[in-house]
């Protein structure tokens, strides 16, 4: 167990923002910073590093330079966004409506390759039937035209599929 310093700066603070009496305070933040997690460092006006420590479970932040805890605050409460539930219902409409769309482009795209490979298991079927070498040609080249159809609509649904999946993923941030 590390041993920590407490300023009387960090002292003040603690009984100030985190409500600790002040002969209390010093072993808080003692014990405070034993579960903290460090979350960085930067370089302070003097000189020193500054090192942040962060509590999650009491949203304190504990600044420490060395060995010393210089101060201590609580985190910053989230500041309201002015129309917040005006955006999110913009968001959720225009998610709906791609989902929409989405969804129309997927059926039509599937639809189109059911058909076609429909088309390209009638053509096997003749292949496999035919005997004269000409026509078995002439089937194979609607075969493989056909399965270049086959291949290039799946590349449009599997790319529809990733557009709508990177749309869904944005708008999960935001609700």
């Amino acid at each position: 167990m590390k041993e920590y310093i407490v300023t009387k700066h960090a002292i003040q603070r603690a009984v100030e923002r985190l409500g600790q009496t002040e002969q209390h305070a010093p072993h808080h933040l003692k014990q405070l910073m034993q579960t903290a997690f460090y979350q960085g460092e930067t370089p302070g006006p003097n000189g020193f590093i500054r090192k942040f420590y962060d509590h999650f479970k009491t949203k304190t932040r504990l600044v420490v330079i060395g060995e010393k805890i210089i101060t201590v605050y609580k985190f910053p409460e989230a500041v309201p966004i002015p129309f917040a539930d005006e955006v999110a219902q913009v968001i959720k409409r225009k998610f709906a409506k791609s989902e929409r769309d989405f969804k129309r482009k997927e059926r039509a795209l599937s639809i189109e390759i059911a058909e076609f490979n429909v088309e390209l298991a009638q053509h096997r079927l003749s292949y496999a039937k035919a005997k004269s070498p000409k026509v078995r040609e002439s089937l194979s080249d609607k075969i493989s035209e056909l399965e270049t159809k086959v291949g290039r609509i799946q590349f449009e649904l599997d790319e529809a599929i990733k557009a709508f999946n990177a749309i869904k993923e944005g708008a999960a941030k935001y609700l």
